[in-house]
């Protein structure tokens, strides 16, 4: 992995860390920890089992409306969901948001401009924010996954 890339990963990683603890505001109790014995997991203080699914590109498409998918989880009794930050596989690149805003300068290989590593794309952290509350709201612990190529 580029250098570039590795340091503009970390950035997104720890920022969407905060996010998701409220920008270091969350309660203790609220946190999902590894039980006394290692052998489950607590959240909000209760032994939980985790019982979910992964969607791709539920964070940057948005098209894709998080709040009934959780509900959707939410009333089979499914607490657990694994997403990733960047889904490069969707390809209809109007109806995504990604953390950087695009600068000026053509020839990204998606055919846009390419991105400013140095300027966020607020859009894409309002969405985050907000799959993150919805998801703490309806009780629903998320995975953030990353990886590159």
């Amino acid at each position: 992995m580029k250098r570039t890339n590795l340091f503009a990963l970390s950035i997104l990683i720890c920022a969407a860390v905060m996010i998701a603890n409220g920008a270091g505001s969350a309660e203790a109790g609220d946190a999902i920890r590894i039980g006394e014995n290692g052998h489950y997991f607590v959240y909000e203080d209760k032994p939980v089992y985790l019982l979910g699914l992964g969607n791709w590109t539920l964070v940057n498409k948005t098209d894709f409306d998080y709040a009934a998918q959780n509900t959707w989880y939410q009333s089979y009794g499914i607490n657990y969901n694994r997403v990733t930050l960047i889904s490069p596989w969707y390809t209809d690149r109007s109806k995504q948001v990604f953390p950087w805003a695009r600068s000026g300068t053509s020839g990204a290989n998606d055919g846009g401009n390419k991105f400013d590593l140095n300027q966020f794309d607020s859009a894409y952290w309002t969405r985050l924010k907000g799959y993150l509350q919805d998801c703490r709201d309806k009780g629903i612990v998320v995975c953030i996954q990353y990886f590159d190529e």
